[in-house]
């Protein structure tokens, strides 16, 4: 839930704790894919796979954060870009450096099949 941007709202230390953990596992994954491209521009898109089965939130005992919409979802990866910038994948999140690609949720009929497919391209650079 520390990645929701509607219900990160209490003690900031959870919040500041499960968007730290984001931002490692990231770092982390990128680390393994050998070498980093080190692009100065990107375009970053992901698809999540959610599962819903059982109605309303929090729709599991995990309480695992899914996002009902696309701009949650954007606003719940800041960790995410923040993590691939951290791995060196790009220069920077700032305009001109980081592109916000397509987004979309899919869901999937079990818990077991929740992921992130993530996905980083390089862009040419920026003229003048």
């Amino acid at each position: 839930r520390a990645l929701s941007p509607n219900g990160a709202h209490g003690h900031w230390g959870p919040v500041a704790e499960g968007r730290a953990w984001l931002r490692g596992v990231v770092l982390e994954a990128a680390q393994r894919q050998a070498p980093a491209p080190h692009w100065p521009r990107a375009r970053v898109s992901v698809t999540a796979y959610v599962c819903r089965r059982g109605g309303r939130p929090p729709y599991h005992a995990s309480d695992r954060y899914r996002p009902e919409d696309v701009p949650n979802l954007i606003a719940a990866l800041k960790p995410l870009y923040d993590g691939l910038q951290d791995a060196g994948v790009f220069a920077g999140d700032k305009a001109g450096q980081m592109r916000i690609g397509d987004h979309e949720i899919l869901e999937v009929d079990d818990y077991a099949l929740e992921h992130l497919v993530i996905f980083v391209e390089e862009l040419p650079p920026l003229n003048g």
